[in-house]
């Protein structure tokens, strides 16, 4: 943390400690407060905070705190003024230079966009003044539709980081961000030319979110991307419905990738990855309608050598029945979550699946597990610390039996491994030294007939986790006693929600 010479002295035996503390750590205090309001009221508690105050480095103006339009207005009209003077005087002395610009116009509408667009103007233009050339960030976030300053985003060529979330960007022209590392874009009126002019002229971005920005696709390569670690892109249907295709021809630093589908009319038509050797996490939420929208779980494993998080989650209720996701092997893969839905996306694993270095698993809502099968994957995962099983009762009627073997298990999870109307798992088996938390819960959960506990660690926690009880609370209660009793030299937390099990049924 920067070190500066403190404002003035702390009073002698005043008591007013926070005046003896350093510029940098008041600064962060006032950072860290609910809303400038609130700094401003707490520049009364100390003569130096005042000045700390007008020397503060985050320019920031919320309107959510305001009662009514008028009074925001008013107030946005009277901050930008307030503030285009304390930052045309505050860096001509020795204080920091801006180095943040937050603005949340989520309330404001748009009945005097003159005064907004002049207010909006002034604040970012005093800001870009006060950070004297050094890297800026910019946050703005409108909920109507405010247009940002045409002509302003040219002058933000040192800015390091620019979010912006509900702004109209037509009618900005062409610009230049050499510096730029972040950009996030959230439900923005935004062209794909001038997304892909705004990227091109931006060489150091390490950083794309793109949220609800109504485009048809992205392709990323090496010209336009030449140094993105991360990619965040969230769609949603507009419309009848929207396909999304996402290319990745040549991403040579790119980390992480994330895609999130929202509404059932919006799908992922194709994900094509020709080159992404860096990539260690990759999760994709999507309502496939069909194989063609189905990633080849393989390739993908096989086209990035580096993947060592992998989350599918294929939502859907109008997918192909037959519909299955391959995947054979992960070498270097240590995390694999999974969630289908409701049977009707399926993940085959098969009983010889090889992954060595395996750490984390999550299997959610599958079908056609047998109980060979889950053993025999679970056996061959040598280094499986984190286990969560989820099977619906499809699923869970074909296993009366599950077998957890696994040497360096710590954490292991079963949730509604029996919700019909009978009780189907017959015994669960636990064989796991080193296991210290074990979790069993669901919706009309019926805990397994039996838990044999054949070797766990000594302090393993065992927690049974209940919602909504059956007709028949007694036979139940009496039955998960019985299944509980083996866990007796064990520490056991037993939560029941939404049961009433007083009540004469």
């Amino acid at each position: 943390m920067d070190e500066r010479p403190p404002i003035a002295a702390a009073t002698a035996g005043g008591g007013d400690r926070i005046s003896a503390l350093p510029d940098a750590i008041v600064h962060n205090i006032l950072y860290r407060l609910d809303a400038p309001k609130q700094a401003a009221r707490t520049s009364s508690l100390s003569r130096r905070w005042l000045d700390l105050w007008r020397s503060y480095p985050v320019l920031e103006f919320r309107d959510e705190e305001l009662e009514n339009s008028a009074e925001r207005l008013n107030s946005f009209a009277g901050f930008a003024a307030a503030s285009a003077v304390r930052l045309s005087l505050y860096h001509e002395d020795r204080f920091t230079l801006l180095d943040s610009f937050k603005l949340s116009l989520a309330k404001i509408r748009q009945s005097c966009p003159q005064i907004v667009a002049e207010g909006f103007a002034m604040l970012l233009a005093s800001a870009l003044g006060a950070n004297g050339g050094s890297p800026l960030e910019i946050v703005v976030r409108s909920g109507w539709r405010h247009e940002f300053p045409e002509g302003l985003l040219s002058n933000c060529s040192r800015t390091k980081v620019l979010k912006l979330q509900g702004c109209d960007l037509n009618g900005v022209g062409s610009v230049s961000l050499q510096n730029l590392q972040v950009l996030h874009l959230d439900d923005v009126q935004i062209t794909e030319q001038f997304l892909y002019g705004v990227v091109g002229n931006a060489p150091n971005l390490e950083s794309l979110s793109l949220t609800w920005l109504g485009i048809e696709g992205l392709v990323v390569s090496a010209s336009n991307f030449p140094k993105l670690k991360t990619l965040i892109i969230q769609t949603r249907a507009y419309g009848s419905g929207s396909e999304f295709d996402l290319q990745l021809t040549e991403a040579p630093c790119l980390q992480r990738l994330v895609f999130t589908e929202v509404g059932k009319q919006c799908k992922l038509r194709t994900v094509s990855l020709f080159s992404a050797p860096k990539l260690t996490f990759l999760r994709i939420k999507s309502y496939y309608r069909g194989v063609v929208a189905r990633p080849d779980l393989n390739d993908f494993v096989t086209k990035l050598p580096s993947l060592q998080v992998l989350e599918i989650y294929p939502v859907g209720l109008g997918c192909d029945p037959q519909m299955e996701f391959q995947l054979t092997s992960a070498p270097c893969l240590k995390t694999l979550k999974f969630r289908g839905d409701k049977g009707i996306c399926n993940l085959n694993m098969e009983s010889r699946f090889a992954a060595p270095n395996l750490k984390v698993l999550k299997l959610t809502v599958l079908v056609g597990f047998k109980q060979n099968h889950l053993d025999d994957l679970i056996s061959n995962l040598p280094c499986l610390e984190s286990l969560s099983l989820e099977f619906n009762d499809g699923s869970s009627r074909k296993m009366s039996k599950i077998r957890i073997c696994s040497p360096r298990l710590r954490g292991f999870e079963l949730r509604d491994c029996s919700r019909g109307k009978e009780e189907t798992l017959q015994e669960l088996e636990i064989d796991a030294p080193n296991l210290v938390s074990a979790h069993f819960s669901g919706s009309r959960f019926r805990s397994p007939g039996k838990i044999n506990v054949v070797n766990v660690s000594p302090d393993c926690r065992f927690v049974v986790e209940g919602y909504d009880a059956p007709a028949s609370k007694c036979e139940w209660f009496l039955g998960l006693r019985k299944s509980l009793s083996s866990l007796s030299p064990f520490p056991l937390i037993l939560r029941l929600h939404g049961l009433d099990l007083f009540r004469q049924v």
